[in-house]
């Protein structure tokens, strides 16, 4: 008998701040570009391959491999911290956080005997975990004031590839052959991305320059679990087994107050895009026997052009807020069995949030003087073929 095990994975977190204010109470003022990008980016393998070949007995071959990611990225442009601050942005900011990860786990048996039985049999895992969050301006805690008068732009992108191949093949001339294959990939991607937060305490923002924010997601899953075997003089029997997960939540914020009785004054145009695209794609093949498939999507996507936060407060808006969610999904599962029973599943989650303006849980008072232009589209294509 023929034995393999593959395990691969990496835990990576990346974090960039332009200007930080720590603790106390601080006076920032920004007159210049600043520049901000965070990434974290990168691939994992695991393979497996065993083959056992035998004349005159039993053949036996199993393949094992398992492979996983986390990626972690934060962007922060201005940062008040904790206390009393005072924040004044005159010029360009520019914030990128990015989460880039590929994970591939590869298993392969193969068992061949003339005069004797054979049995293959693999197992495969693959899982990838990624997030990424920016920001503009934070205040933190405290009774701040956050000025800005220049051009902010905070992006947050998540991508995330997960790929796996569970085959097991099993052949023999005069005896029984048995081959059974099991996969198993999870992927699971976060973008967050705010231009202005003030975060808890009495705040005021005062916005007079663009603010552009978007958050994106892309996670993809693709997934093959084969189990065939063949006998001329003998009984072939096979078991396939598959289940693939994938996720991407993605929220955008323009201007967000937070926890306390907060002023909010905009006069210039606020752009927010939250954009999340989940695929699945399987296929499950057992040549004699069951076949099981199970495929699990979830798309979120939440948008909000100003958001007062908790407890009372005053928002005035007098210009362009533009916001927009959009989540798709894309599934497609194929399960084929021969001798036995086939069942291929498939769920689809879709959920899509835009809100122009928020002022949140209190007592507030909203005035708004410009224009809301609020944009929600939701996708969805599945299928699934069992035979």
């Amino acid at each position: 008998s023929s034995k393999g095990a593959s395990d691969a994975s990496v835990n990576v977190g990346a974090e960039a701040t332009g200007i930080d204010g720590g603790t106390d109470d601080d006076v920032i003022s920004n007159q210049g570009l600043l520049a901000i990008e965070a990434t974290s980016t990168g691939s994992v393998n695991a393979t497996s391959n065993v083959n056992a070949d035998v004349t005159f007995g039993g053949a036996s071959s199993k393949a094992m491999s398992d492979a996983s990611a986390a990626r972690r990225a934060m962007a922060l442009g201005i940062d008040g911290g904790q206390g009393a601050d005072v924040i004044t942005n005159q010029d360009r900011l520019r914030v990128l956080a990015t989460s880039d990860g590929t994970v591939t786990s590869r298993s392969h048996a193969n068992a061949d005997a003339t005069f004797g039985s054979t049995s293959s049999s693999t197992v495969t895992a693959a899982a990838a975990e990624g997030a990424a969050a920016s920001a503009g301006i934070s205040s933190g805690s405290g009774d701040d004031k956050i000025t800005n008068l220049g051009y902010v732009d905070s992006i947050a992108e998540a991508k995330l590839n997960v790929s796996s191949s569970s085959v097991s093949i099993s052949d023999s001339t005069f005896g029984d052959a048995y081959a059974a294959a099991v996969s198993v990939s999870t992927a699971q991607g976060k973008a967050d991305s705010t231009g202005v937060s003030a975060d808890e305490g009495n705040d005021t923002i005062e916005n007079e320059g663009v603010i552009n924010v978007q958050a994106s997601s892309t996670t993809t899953v693709n997934s093959i679990t084969a189990a065939i075997a063949d006998s001329t003089f003998g009984d072939a029997h096979t078991v396939a087994k598959s289940a693939n997960f994938a996720a991407g939540e993605t929220t955008a914020k323009g201007l967000s107050a937070g926890k306390g009785k907060d002023e909010i004054l905009n006069s210039e145009l606020i752009s927010v895009e939250a954009d999340n695209t989940v695929a699945v794609n399987a296929l499950t093949v057992s040549s004699s026997g069951p076949a099981y498939s199970n495929a699990g999507t979830y798309a979120l996507a939440n948008a909000r052009g100003i958001d007062g936060g908790t407890d009372e407060d005053g928002v005035l808006n007098a210009d362009t807020v533009f916001v927009k969610a959009k989540p798709r999904i894309l599934s497609a599962t194929r399960t084929f069995g021969s001798g036995g029973n086939v069942d291929g599943k498939v769920g689809i989650r879709l959920n899509a949030a835009a809100t122009g303006i928020s002022g949140g849980e209190g007592d507030d008072s909203i005035s708004n003087d410009g224009n809301v232009l609020v944009f929600v589209g939701i996708q969805e294509t599945g299928s699934s073929v069992s035979e």
